[in-house]
């Protein structure tokens, strides 16, 4: 879905689920909220509310935005070279 605000997809997916998603961002540091991807997907598959997941620039997510995520989803980690990924493009 494509919308031209994040309120507007978020009253879209209202309107159509009839419930109000979780909200996940994109985030290149660990954090209070943060969530990894098994925790996501299992997440994801039990729930019973809608998602609505956000990508963030390079620069992150705005403050705004940020402040409306339930959850972060935290960057991935090379083990072999301790190289972080911002959660970006690996999410898409």
């Amino acid at each position: 879905m494509l919308s031209g605000s994040i309120n507007e997809a978020l009253d879209d997916l209202c309107r159509r689920t009839g419930d109000y998603p979780l909200i996940v961002g994109t985030a290149a540091r660990q954090g209070p909220k943060s969530i990894g991807y098994p925790e996501l997907a299992a997440r994801v598959r039990e729930g019973t509310r809608p998602w609505l997941l956000l990508f963030g620039t390079g620069w992150g997510l705005g403050p705004e935005a940020a402040a409306q995520c339930d959850f972060f989803l935290g960057p991935l980690r090379d083990r072999a070279s301790s190289t972080t990924f911002p959660s970006v493009r690996p999410a898409a």
